[in-house]
């Protein structure tokens, strides 16, 4: 009875952890950045462990991470396809960290500054004269209503360069929100801990992001919609049976039609002439003699 009492406990703490939210957002783990930035709408469903990221519009693009089990899913519904990786792949912090270090020695090793302008130039690159990393949060003291939700701001730093920006609600937060971008990017320990440490649940956040592809770019999201307590099926975060893995780096199939005269790829936006795709003035031509040589 006691492990059974217990089962139901566990159970109902696990769908008090998961919601699914409506948002706009300018990118998602392991697809970056939207094209050229611009907010997109997207559905995001949270579990503990477990996050999945889908846009809501256009070819509805999915990222799913998996901490319980260590991968990155990129879904293609449009194609069928994904890709897949270890997230322990993804992350550079070690590169970060050493390229850091090598940075800090060459500025206190340029002897034409003084050291107050050496000290200057190492504040702006975020680096300390003795090496150390502090990580600090710090309270804006403003509060807003997202999604019907009251929120409270909070920013975190690095050596003085602001990471995050964030608006907290008093929702309880699974680990796999903050483990997504943590898992993929290479924060370092001190701003890890400052992630962990804040209690409750962010509906509108930017961070400053590297990722393990030597990319980095600032993520923004904001919620619109909040639905938390509902029971996720396993099957959200899982690749549909009939799906074909493709490689990391291997490109999706061209959308583009071929000309049916030469076999190069049509311009975009385009339509059929007399029946045929054709790309240029002189395959219309030979597309209109080919016509009135078979008398069409």
């Amino acid at each position: 009875m006691r492990t059974l009492l217990t089962l139901l406990v566990c159970a109902s703490s696990l769908v008090a952890q998961s919601y699914i939210i409506d948002q706009t957002a300018n990118g998602s783990p392991g697809t970056g950045r939207t094209e050229a930035g611009e907010m997109q709408p997207q559905r995001v469903w949270i579990a503990p462990r477990m996050l999945k990221i889908a846009e809501t519009e256009g070819d509805g693009v999915a990222s799913i991470v998996r901490l319980d089990i260590g991968k990155l899913y990129l879904q293609f519904p449009k194609h069928k396809l994904f890709k897949v990786r270890d997230l322990a792949d993804l992350t550079n912090k070690q590169e970060r960290a050493a390229l850091r270090e090598d940075l800090r020695q060459k500025i206190l090793a340029m002897a034409a500054l003084s050291e107050g302008d050496q000290d200057v130039l190492l504040a702006e690159n975020g680096l300390r004269r003795d090496g150390t990393t502090v990580a600090e949060l710090k309270r804006l003291g403003r509060r807003r209503d997202i999604a019907t939700h009251p929120t409270e701001g909070v920013e975190i730093y690095e050596n003085g360069i602001k990471l995050a920006t964030l608006w907290i609600a008093d929702l309880p937060r699974p680990d796999s929100l903050f483990g997504a971008y943590t898992a993929i990017s290479s924060f370092s320990d001190e701003v890890e801990a400052e992630l962990r440490a804040i209690e409750g649940f962010p509906l509108e956040m930017e961070l400053r992001l590297d990722s393990g592809e030597r990319m980095s770019f600032t993520l923004k999201a904001e919620a619109s919609g909040v639905s938390g307590g509902v029971d996720i099926p396993l099957t959200e975060f899982e690749i549909p049976a009939d799906y074909s893995q493709i490689g990391w780096d291997t490109p999706l199939p061209s959308d583009a039609q071929v000309c049916d005269i030469c076999g190069n790829e049509v311009p975009a936006g385009e339509r059929q002439f007399r029946g045929a795709w054709v790309c240029s003035g002189p395959c219309k031509l030979k597309h209109i003699k080919a016509m009135a040589g078979s008398g069409e």
